[in-house]
């Protein structure tokens, strides 16, 4: 017997990396739990019968799927704002005498929003990183309770 899935939240523009692979492969198996094993009732998630450890359990299952199906798919990149001038390969780059290229100074007033999107895009990308780690390593603590 064999078994596969469609990771359907990994970006199909890029090539993945490995963490990012098991990242999303982990939350796709919860998703599928959640939805396929679990499922929903008019009085909202439907549990099997269940000890006061396993209603907790399941309870942080379902805190773990809304974080990843609604807050994270929430995140916006500044560097994303379409308002935000973006310096052109020409105020980039400088070409080097070998063929290669090095990254100019950019001007601190004309990219002024753009060095400011940088900078709080590098923060969120650290805050996100770790909050992904944290929820990753929560969700491996349940996997024996992925079953029904």
């Amino acid at each position: 017997m064999s078994y596969s899935f469609k990771i359907e939240t990994l970006d199909k523009k890029d090539w993945p990396d490995h963490d990012d692979i098991m990242l999303h492969a982990s939350f796709q198996c919860l998703i599928n739990f959640i939805e396929e094993e679990l499922g929903r009732d008019e009085n909202g998630w439907s549990y099997p019968d269940e000890t006061p450890q396993e209603a907790e359990t399941y309870k942080e299952l379902i805190a773990l799927y809304t974080w990843w199906t609604e807050k994270r798919t929430a995140r916006i990149n500044p560097l994303d704002d379409k308002s935000i001038l973006l310096p052109s390969e020409a105020d980039l780059l400088e070409a080097m005498p070998n063929g290669h290229s090095r990254l100019k100074e950019l001007d601190p007033v004309k990219y002024a929003q753009y060095l400011a999107a940088t900078k709080e895009s590098m923060r969120l990308d650290e805050e996100w990183e770790n909050e992904d780690q944290t929820n990753l390593m929560q969700l491996f603590r349940y996997r024996l309770f992925l079953w029904v």
